[in-house]
């Protein structure tokens, strides 16, 4: 089986990429929370709200895009979906939650997305045959340097989507199969790379 690594930058230089602060319900700044990989029902306050930084986002061409690359204050970078997304997803039977999010910007807003957090997070690098840079003290990956081989007799059978064990930020690693369904539904902003040829250089 081959596996993907969920690119949570904007590859194309010309798309839309956000940057600004998450607000929960209750107007608090969202903390880091979507990297740990359990479920979050009993510990965030949706829905959310995003304020987005002028000064930073990058408006691109304002087409719409299913997956928006988006990096906030004390939240860290975020899976975030467009409806149309949430519904592909759910339908591939993933272990995701979605949570109502409004965008707004001096330049544009949308109530169409949602935050998705995964739930599973799985250590499964082979470092025998990886390329990375590893914090020996913490077994944290720091970079990856074009090669990163995972241990398929640690990922359950049938797991399609995960967060990656070694790794302290949100990497989202899918399977070939919800790859291309994901490619079949004509789902925008996805890009995908390889574990094998994944480089942080």
């Amino acid at each position: 089986m081959n596996y993907y690594v969920l690119e949570s930058l904007a590859i194309d230089a010309k798309r839309i990429n956000l940057k600004g602060t998450t607000y929960d319900a209750n107007q608090e700044i969202l903390k880091s929370v979507f990297y740990k990989g359990v479920s979050l029902k009993n510990q965030i306050n949706p829905p959310f709200t995003i304020i987005l930084n002028e000064s930073t986002t990058r408006y691109g061409n304002k087409k719409p895009i299913d997956k928006i690359p988006i990096s906030t204050i004390a939240t860290g970078f975020v899976f975030l979906v467009s409806s149309k997304a949430k519904g592909v997803l759910e339908s591939l039977n993933l272990p995701l939650e979605f949570y109502d999010t409004v965008i707004k910007g001096k330049k544009w807003e949308s109530s169409d997305y949602k935050y998705a957090n995964v739930i599973g997070k799985i250590k499964c690098v082979d470092f025998a045959q990886s390329k990375v840079r590893l914090n020996e003290r913490e077994g944290i990956i720091m970079e990856y340097e074009g090669c990163l081989k995972l241990d398929e007799s640690k990922i359950p059978k049938g797991t399609g989507i995960f967060l990656l064990g070694e790794d302290n930020t949100m990497m989202i690693i899918v399977n070939e199969e919800v790859k291309h369904a994901i490619e079949a539904a004509g789902l925008t902003g996805f890009d995908f790379i390889k574990t094998e040829e994944y480089s942080t250089w």
